[in-house]
C-alpha cells in the first residue's frame, strides 16, 4: 500500500500556518492561498473544521440573520403539522434547534407569535385530558395523535399552514378542463355541504364529464387532503362520542327497522350527514354490532347469517331438551347442534340470553349453574361421557376425516379389519394401553 503523501500532522501544520499569516479561518480564502495540502485533502484526512481546532483556532460558522431563522421555523411548524411545546420541539431534535432561537433573542412565545400562531399556556392540566394550542381550551384526548380541541381549530391551523408552505392551487397554467373541474368541485361542495369521499367524488365527476380524484391529482399535484386544504376547504371528518352513535342507530331504527345490516346503514347515512358512518360507530363502540346492542336493537350475524330473534333462541333450548333430555350443557347443546346454520349458536345464546343456565331459567326448565360438581356424581357422568364417545367415533365422522386426510377409506377399513365397529374393538385396546402408559411414565 502506497504511503500517504500528508499526514493528519502535516494538515494541521498547514492551517496553523495559513491561520498565523492571514488572519483568517475562511476555506474559501485558504482555497485562494494556493497552499499544500489542499482543503479537499485537509477535509478528507481529518475535515476543515477539526483541522482548525487542533491548530489552536475557533472555527467559523456562518450566523444566521434573523428573517432566515423565522422562516426556517415557519416551515419546520408547518412540516410537522402541529404546535408543540417548547420541551416537544427541543426533543425532536429540529432545526433551527431551541437554543439557535433563544441566541437569536426569541423565547418560546416570541417565535411562536412571530410566526402568526396563537400562544397558549396553561400551567396544570388534567390526567387525561390536553390543551388546544389554536384556542387555549382543554379537551379529552380521543385517539393519540390528537391536537386539537375540534375541526374548526384543526381547520384554522390548515390554512396558515397553507399559506406558510405556499399550497394554493394556481389555475394560470392549468388546462380549461382542469379550471372547470375544480370551479365544479368547489360547487358540489357548496351543494352538499361538507368534502366529498374520492369515491362520491368520483361518481358525479363520471356522471358530468369532470376530471376524477386521479386525473386532479395527476395535473395539480396534490393528492385528496391536500386539494382541501388548499381550496380552504373544511374537512368533514367530525368526532362523535358514543351517546351520538346510540341516537343515530336508534334514529336509523325508525326508518329501517331494529334488524338493518351495517349496509343498509350506510345507504341510509348517505342521506344523513350529519350522523355517524357505520365505521365510525364501529371505531367508537368496538364495533357495529356492538353499538346496536349498546342502543338496545338486534346484532346482526356477522357475514350474511340468519338473526334470530328471543323467542327462537327458546325454541331452539326447547328442541335441544326434547332431544337430549333437561339436563344438559353449553357444551352439549353445541354438540347436539352439530355446527346447523339454521340453529342459533351458543355465543348468540350467551350474548342475548346470558347462556344455556339463564334460557332454562326463561323457560322453567330446570337448570344449575355451571361447573356445580353435585350435578353428575356416581354413574350420572358416565351416560353423558359414553354419548360423547359415540358422538367421536360416529362412522360418519371418520369418513369425513379420512377424506380430509387422506387416510384408508371405510371399504379399505372393512377389507383389512371386516368392519369399523371391528376396527374399533381392536383398536381401542390399543390406545387404552398406550394412554395407561403415559400416565405411568409422562415422559
Amino acid at each position: 500500500m502506497r504511503k500517504p503523501i500528508f499526514t493528519e500532522q502535516d494538515c494541521i501544520d498547514a492551517v496553523r500556518f495559513f491561520i498565523e499569516t492571514s488572519g483568517s479561518t475562511r476555506i474559501e480564502e485558504y482555497n485562494q492561498s494556493g497552499m499544500k495540502p489542499t482543503s479537499q485533502t485537509i477535509c478528507r484526512i481529518i475535515g476543515w473544521s477539526k483541522a482548525v481546532q487542533r491548530a489552536g483556532a475557533i472555527p467559523l460558522r456562518p450566523k444566521l440573520d434573523d428573517q432566515l431563522i423565522v422562516e426556517m421555523f415557519k416551515t419546520q411548524i408547518a412540516t410537522l403539522g402541529y404546535i408543540p411545546t417548547s420541551g416537544e420541539y427541543h426533543m425532536k431534535n429540529l432545526s433551527p434547534s431551541y437554543g439557535a432561537l433563544r441566541n437569536h433573542g426569541y423565547d418560546w412565545k416570541n417565535i411562536i407569535l412571530k410566526i402568526g400562531l396563537p400562544y397558549t399556556k396553561r400551567s396544570r392540566i388534567p390526567t387525561g385530558s390536553k390543551l388546544c394550542r389554536m384556542c387555549g381550551s382543554l379537551y379529552t384526548i380521543d385517539f393519540s395523535d390528537q391536537h386539537y380541541c375540534s375541526t374548526a381549530c384543526r381547520w384554522q391551523f390548515d390554512q396558515w399552514k397553507n399559506k406558510a408552505l405556499g399550497l394554493t392551487v394556481s389555475v394560470d397554467n392549468l388546462n380549461e378542463k382542469v379550471k372547470k373541474t375544480i370551479q365544479c368541485l368547489e360547487e358540489y361542495v357548496r351543494k352538499v355541504g361538507y368534502w366529498p369521499s374520492i369515491s362520491m367524488w368520483n361518481e358525479y365527476a363520471e356522471a358530468n364529464d369532470l376530471y376524477t380524484h386521479m386525473a386532479l391529482q395527476f395535473h395539480t399535484k396534490m393528492n385528496w387532503e391536500t386539494l382541501r386544504a388548499a381550496l380552504n376547504i373544511p374537512s368533514r371528518i367530525k368526532k362523535f362520542s358514543e351517546e351520538n352513535c346510540i341516537a343515530a342507530l336508534k334514529a336509523a331504527e325508525k326508518v329501517l327497522g331494529p334488524s338493518f345490516n351495517r349496509k343498509q346503514y350506510n345507504n341510509w347515512q348517505k342521506e344523513k350527514p350529519e350522523y355517524p358512518t357505520a365505521a365510525q360507530i364501529s371505531l367508537r363502540c368496538t364495533g357495529f354490532n356492538k353499538g346496536k346492542e349498546k342502543a338496545g336493537l338486534v346484532a346482526n350475524k356477522l357475514f350474511g347469517g340468519k338473526t334470530f330473534s328471543d323467542e327462537e333462541l327458546r325454541a331452539a333450548i326447547e328442541e335441544c331438551k326434547n332431544s337430549v333430555g333437561e339436563l344438559f350443557s353449553e357444551e352439549r347443546y353445541e354438540l347436539w347442534r352439530n355446527g346447523r346454520e339454521e340453529v342459533p349458536h351458543i355465543e348468540t345464546i350467551r350474548k342475548r340470553l346470558g347462556g344455556v343456565y339463564n334460557a332454562k331459567k326463561n323457560i322453567k326448565l330446570p337448570a344449575f349453574p355451571p361447573g356445580g360438581r353435585e350435578l353428575y356424581s356416581e354413574g350420572r357422568w358416565k351416560t353423558s361421557f359414553m354419548e360423547f364417545l359415540s358422538f367421536a367415533l360416529n362412522h360418519d365422522r371418520y369418513e369425513k376425516w379420512a377424506k380430509d386426510t387422506g387416510s384408508p377409506s371405510m371399504k379399505a377399513i372393512s377389507d383389512n379389519a371386516g368392519g369399523y365397529e371391528n376396527a374399533l374393538i381392536e383398536m381401542l385396546p390399543v390406545f387404552i394401553d398406550k394412554l395407561t402408559r403415559k400416565r405411568r411414565d409422562p415422559r
